[in-house]
């Protein structure tokens, strides 16, 4: 007789009374099933980590080989090459050539009215690399099963005719009329003799870029000095006022409008999940009460913009997302009517961020905005707000070398920047 499963009684229990509960383990009894969920695809899904990257046609086997990464496709890095082998697993005839490409295209797709089912349909080539694996000399010739034709294509630094334009990853962005792609992708092409059927088969792959400062960041305790605006690796912005409509500016003594100054690193360029080192210096010496009343109404915060070119480059579309506010770290009275304000602002979740952009198509920038409001009671002063541009990159400074060595010298994609979709779990 087997095992008999744990019992669970029906019998109400007193107030109070906790019964203990049966002991789970991983291992089935007699009595148990364990479930799998079904993979959603036999050719893309991965199993472990270990399995290679195969994708069948009725002729071909494409082998991209195994990637350590846990994606549902094979992923890159900067500088990575894709390698890998063309096998023809049964005999095919009157082939003329075989030539594998890699390509890469934003697509984007718009609708000028939200009711419009169909949408406009743009799309700008970033990379195009072919080489031909097989080429038959004379006449066309029948490939035989079993026939393997190796290929090495590696991805460049910049986009296809923009050479200073880095390639930027794999991304996608909705807006509310339109949604856009970076796609790439690896297409091998059987061109056969006459009414043949030509084969083509195209296997995504992904392209996740790391991105590195090309200074190191700045010190915190830097900002602690009221006098680092004189500092070299500091910038100096000052905020302009915005006066409400029914203010006439000239109407208010000069003197008693305060002064405000933004500082932050130079150059603006900070590695994601880092924290950016900010001051702030308000000076109203002629009104003291001033900065003193606007310390409390400071908004300092790390937005991310995506932008998209629809229509031919008619229209923009712009969408903003907060990812960090700043808490003030320190406030400082200089001297009478003078405020300095220290603040972290966390640029991101580590590995996460990425700033890029592809001219006429679609960028991603980040920037600091600084929103200084005074109290209700304080009509007659301005509205203190600014933004800041600023760079983001994947990685900290100084770490290729050590990512190389650790790696024998495989770049490794930046696998914070892939969505959920396209991440693998190891253990499913």
């Amino acid at each position: 007789m087997g095992e008999v499963p744990p019992v669970y009684s029906r019998i109400s229990l007193p107030a109070g009374y906790c019964q203990a509960a049966p002991t789970y383990t991983e291992i089935a009894q007699c009595s148990e099933r364990v479930l799998h969920s079904a993979p959603a695809s036999p050719v893309t899904s991965r199993v472990s980590r270990q399995c290679p990257y195969v994708y069948k046609t009725d002729h071909l086997e494409i082998n991209l080989g195994r990637s350590p990464w846990g994606m549902h496709h094979a992923a890159y890095g900067r500088g990575g090459i894709v390698e890998g082998t063309v096998k023809f697993i049964r005999n095919c005839s009157h082939v003329v050539r075989v030539t594998v490409k890699l390509q890469g295209h934003v697509t984007t797709r718009a609708s000028e009215h939200p009711l419009v089912a169909v949408p406009q349909v743009t799309k700008l080539c970033l990379l195009s690399k072919v080489i031909t694996v097989y080429f038959a000399p004379g006449k066309a010739e029948t490939i035989p099963a079993c026939k393997t034709f190796p290929f090495s294509i590696p991805f460049p630094e910049t986009v296809l005719g923009q050479d200073s334009v880095p390639l930027p990853p794999t991304f996608t962005t909705f807006h509310p009329s339109a949604i856009s792609d970076v796609e790439y992708a690896l297409q091998v092409d059987v061109v056969r003799k006459g009414l043949h059927r030509h084969e083509m088969c195209a296997v995504p792959v992904l392209y996740f870029p790391k991105s590195r400062p090309a200074l190191p960041s700045v010190p915190a305790s830097l900002f602690d000095d009221p006098y680092l605006q004189l500092h070299e690796r500091v910038k100096r912005i000052a905020i302009e006022p915005a006066w409400p409509r029914c203010t006439d500016p000239t109407s208010i003594p000069i003197e008693e409008v305060p002064l405000v100054d933004l500082l932050i690193p130079a150059p603006a360029c900070f590695a994601s999940g880092n924290t950016i080192p900010i001051a702030l210096m308000i000076r109203c010496p002629f009104s003291p009460i001033l900065p003193q009343a606007l310390a409390p109404n400071i908004g300092l915060f790390l937005v991310k913009r995506k932008k998209l070119w629809l229509h031919g480059g008619r229209q923009i579309s712009v969408r903003e997302q907060l990812i960090y506010k700043a808490e003030t770290f320190r406030m400082t009275e200089i001297e009478e009517g003078v405020r300095h304000l220290t603040f972290e602002l966390r640029a991101g979740e580590a590995g996460c961020e990425h700033s890029f952009k592809v001219n006429d198509a679609m960028q991603v920038e980040h920037f600091i905005r600084v929103i200084i409001r005074p109290p209700a009671y304080l009509k007659h002063i301005p509205v203190f707000q600014h933004d800041e541009p600023v760079e983001l990159t994947t990685d900290q400074y100084g770490t290729l070398e050590h990512e190389l060595l650790a790696m024998d010298g495989i770049p490794t994609p930046a696998l914070g920047l892939a969505t959920p979709a396209l991440r693998c779990s190891a253990s499913r």
